[in-house]
């Protein structure tokens, strides 16, 4: 008697079995992450103006490289014990025959090196223009820089060899550079020539809309004149009587008639729900709105209590966050994980 012949699987039926083997495959699918609603502003300078830019750059910071106090030691190694002295003081006037250490200071002051420096500056509104580098790595430690600027209307320009140019002229390497907005208002002044050509460059560059809320709202807010002014307390004028006796006009009357106790208010706390007393002090309140397809609109609020107050306020329209899906890189080298080695 002959027996039945197994039945085997196959290939196919493998992969939808549950005992078969699952070949594991990496999620090249990736992940959907929340990014901001903004479009990035990074006004990266134009190929045809960086080298007549780079050689502007370069002569306006050379004044203010401050002078040599020290002389490298690879340049007084072969020289004798004896002569080491001379050589040092001939090779510190020979590398500051072109400084003047008065101008570089006064220069120095005029301007803002480092991404701290330029922030703060950004933020007191005294900074006349700003130049980024353009590899700075993480790119999130300058960009915050150029939404503070297209919020103050400040000149900006994102510079491919801002690095090799500073540390040429000054001696060391900066990732962003600033100048005081007093030394470029001047036409006479050191840095207004820089300031034009960053300008000019600035302006083709167009700032991407809309806005980020806090700047809309300082570009488009009320201005200083339709602002409420503050009240100033007037001092008031107290009159002292001269005559320090009183007397009675009839019989009737009393010569001293004492005020009358105040009124017991209502606690803050809690509403009061009083009928009798709520319905004869009805306040009248009015609010007009305009709708604009703006991100921001200004709200005017007219609101009577007895007299008449007008006040404007900004209304913020926020923007929906934006989904975004990162894909994983397919030619990572990924590291080979070891097997454990049993005891």
């Amino acid at each position: 008697m002959e027996q039945p012949e197994t039945s085997v699987l196959t290939e196919k039926q493998e992969r939808f079995a549950l005992s078969g083997k699952k070949n594991k495959k990496r999620d090249r699918h990736g992940h959907t992450v929340i990014a901001s609603p903004y479009d990035p502003y990074w006004p990266v300078l134009a190929e045809d103006a960086e080298v007549e830019l780079n050689q502007l750059l370069l002569s306006v910071l050379h004044p203010v490289r401050r002078p040599v106090s020290k002389v490298n030691w690879s340049e007084l190694r072969k020289v004798p014990l004896k002569q080491r002295r001379e050589v040092r003081q001939k090779l510190q006037q020979e590398s500051n025959a072109d400084f003047s250490s008065d101008r570089s200071e006064e220069l120095r002051r005029c301007m803002f090196l480092g991404v701290n420096s330029v922030t703060r500056g950004l933020e007191s509104a005294s900074v006349g223009f700003v130049l980024l580098a353009q590899d700075a790595d993480p790119k999130i430690l300058v960009s915050h820089i150029p939404t503070m600027c297209a919020m103050q209307g400040v000149p900006i320009l994102i510079m491919p060899s801002l690095r090799s140019i500073v540390n040429t002229a000054l001696g060391f390497s900066c990732i962003a550079l600033g100048v005081k907005r007093s030394a470029v208002e001047s036409e006479g002044s050191h840095f207004h020539m820089l300031f034009k050509a960053v300008s000019e460059q600035c302006n083709k560059i167009p700032v991407p809309d809309p806005l980020p809320a806090f700047c809309y709202a300082v570009l488009h807010g009320p201005s200083d004149d339709e602002a409420e002014q503050p009240s100033v307390p007037q001092p008031t004028q107290v009159k002292v009587s001269t005559d320090i006796y009183k007397y009675r006009s009839s019989k009737k009357t009393r010569a001293f008639v004492p005020e009358l106790p105040p009124e017991p208010q209502p606690s803050a706390d809690y509403l009061s729900l009083d009928i009798s007393t709520t319905s004869n002090k009805a306040t009248c309140s009015s609010s007009v709105r305009k709708l604009s397809d703006e991100p921001l609109a200004v709200q005017d609020k007219e609101e009577v209590k007895g007299t008449q107050t007008k006040c404007k306020q900004v209304e913020f329209h926020y923007q929906p966050l934006r989904l975004k899906q990162t894909i994983p890189n397919p030619k990572k080298i990924r590291k080979k994980k070891l097997k454990k080695m049993r005891k």
